[in-house]
């Protein structure tokens, strides 16, 4: 089954950029201000990694924090009460004002995964020959780092160095439409991972935190293939759509994973946020024969570009910068057996935003390349991939690896 598969990379991403939040907590902490003070920082980070924090804001302490949570909800349940829609609205506003910016201004922020939880590789723009309902299953036992980078790409020195580790497993369902779209194909999917993750600065004395979470959903709400033309390729034996593909797409991440307000309130890193992000896409591949190994032998290029724009995180006030992936590869077929290299490359491209206030050094940008092996069963439907990836260039991140398996397979 010729499709693009998640390699496992996303959602370990997201959630390690929390280690750079506690990072930069500690160093707060070791200039000795207040116990009661805290640090919260603008957020960085994408679907593999977060950044290193550019600036750090006092605010109150748990306590306090607990207890503005505590009095705006019982304020606002009290306006709630009053009959008149106006006076409601402008109750509510009043209370933000009073109880709420103290507290929000502080909360630094994980960013939405841009791609399916893992991402795309092989075949980018070719859906599964046949239409119906396909099941995918994807394991990552490894999802860590041994380094931390700042802004300017210089590593973090061992006392303040972040180490993230992060296994995780992830579902997907997609439905591949019985029809054609301007002479193309259409399909439609939904993912949800959850991981144990776990990480620590220095030597763990300071910080060192290890919990489970789910992720939120990321779908596909539709997308588009078409074979254009050969273009100058050549027919192999094995059928594929020789030529050029072309793809585009609509996704979305849906806030349904594991947050803690009144965490999120103190400055406390979460998994996930609860905002939506919006994600048009497009891709590319072109497949040709190659026949200098045997008659079954055929080369694909393939690259998927997603442009990621987040919401604002209502509870926090606090805007991530949009951000971009780009994914692409290059396979050698040979029979069932497709071997050949899969990269990335994410970056975000303006800053993030808290209370309307811009904060610096908050982007974050990083490549990722490793050899992939995928091997189709088409007698059953079944497709197997595995594959390993290192992030390097790093700034405002980490150097994750990540060692994913996934099988796909028609319903």
């Amino acid at each position: 089954m010729q499709r693009s598969q998640p390699h496992g990379r996303s959602d370990a991403a997201v959630r390690a950029r929390a280690v750079l939040l506690w990072a930069d907590m500690w160093r707060y902490r070791s200039q000795r201000v207040s116990s009661r003070a805290r640090s919260a920082i603008s957020a960085v980070g994408n679907s593999a990694a977060m950044r290193q924090i550019s600036s750090i804001i006092k605010h109150k302490g748990e306590d306090d924090v607990q207890m503005s949570l505590n009095g705006r909800r019982l304020a606002n349940m009290w306006i709630d009460t009053w009959p008149c829609a106006p006076l409601k609205r402008a109750g509510h506003a009043i209370i933000l004002l009073i109880l709420g910016l103290p507290i929000a201004a502080q909360a630094a922020e994980s960013p939405s995964p841009i791609t399916p939880p893992g991402g795309t590789d092989l075949y980018q723009a070719v859906l599964p020959p046949e239409s119906g309902l396909y099941g995918v299953v994807i394991a990552m036992p490894i999802g860590r780092n041994f380094h931390s980078y700042d802004a300017q790409g210089n590593q973090a020195p061992a006392s303040m160095n972040a180490v993230y580790d992060s296994p995780t497993f992830a579902g997907a369902l997609m439905y591949v439409y019985p029809f054609g779209v301007l002479g193309g194909r259409l399909m439609s999917s939904a993912a949800i991972s959850a991981q144990h993750y776990s990480f620590k600065v220095g030597d763990g004395s300071h910080v060192d935190q290890s919990e489970g979470a789910w992720g939120n959903i990321y779908s596909d709400i539709f997308y588009w293939t078409r074979n254009v033309g050969l273009l100058g390729a050549e027919k192999g034996v094995v059928p594929l759509p020789y030529g050029l593909n072309v793809g585009a797409g609509f996704a979305m991440t849906i806030p349904t994973g594991t947050y803690d307000e009144a965490q999120a309130l103190r400055g406390l890193p979460q998994p996930v946020e609860p905002v939506f992000s919006f994600v048009p896409n497009f891709a590319m591949t072109y497949i040709t024969a190659t026949n200098w190994l045997t008659p079954a032998s055929s080369l694909q290029l393939s690259a998927r570009a997603f442009f990621g724009f987040p919401t604002e995180n209502k509870t926090t006030n606090y805007q991530n910068g949009d951000t971009y992936d780009v994914d692409f590869s290059v396979g050698e077929r040979i029979g069932p057996v497709v071997a050949g290299l899969a990269g990335y490359y994410q970056a975000q491209y303006n800053d993030d935003v808290v209370n309307g206030i811009t904060k610096s050094d908050s982007r974050y940008s990083y490549w990722g390349l490793g050899p992939v092996l995928e091997y189709d069963i088409p007698q059953y439907n079944m497709s197997m991939k595995a594959k390993f990836q290192q992030q390097f260039d790093v700034k405002n991140s980490l150097d994750m690896q990540i060692l994913s398996f996934s099988v796909a397979i028609k319903f």
